[in-house]
């Protein structure tokens, strides 16, 4: 693995995905910046709790409030979230700033685990929750604004780039 020292990297996260954008000096208008999508493999809890309750056979003793079977399935969701974040991590290594938005919880999840992986010691990070919808030039113009990146250059005619 290759790993680019100095990067700015903006990361759009919720529970279903990420999508990582690379946002650096080498950007020319006109060029996309580099997107990389995760998906999560986060199952959504709210599918299984129509199986919570025990059905017992026809006639037979109802059993178990369900709480045993809640329980797994969240530490599931917990062990599935832990590993989508870690993908995350692993892709947005070499960071030195980073900029995380988002809806709901997922952005603060993925603070903690950038704040508990040595990899990201002394990394600049600001979170930012999103629960709007944003479209793609829209977040790459908010991951500039908050990484501290002027907007790209212009390729000139006759330029190398």
């Amino acid at each position: 693995m290759v790993i680019v020292q100095g990067r700015k990297v903006g990361i759009w996260l919720d529970h279903r995905g990420a999508v990582l954008v690379e946002v650096g000096g080498a950007l020319v208008v006109g060029h996309e910046p580099e997107l990389r999508v995760i998906e999560s493999g986060v199952e959504d809890q709210v599918k299984h709790l129509g199986r919570l309750r025990h059905q017992p056979p026809e006639g037979g003793p109802r059993t178990g409030s369900g709480a045993a079977e809640a329980k797994r399935l969240e530490h599931r969701r917990d062990q599935e979230m832990r590993e989508f974040l870690a993908r995350v991590l692993d892709a947005a290594v070499g960071a030195e700033r980073l900029a995380v938005l988002g809806p709901g919880s997922a952005p603060r999840e993925l603070e903690a685990a950038l704040s508990r992986d040595g990899r990201f010691k002394g990394a600049s990070v600001v979170v930012e929750p999103w629960d709007g919808h944003l479209r793609a030039g829209e977040a790459v113009e908010r991951f500039r604004e908050l990484l501290g990146e002027s907007a790209p250059r212009r390729a000139s005619a006759g330029s190398d780039n």
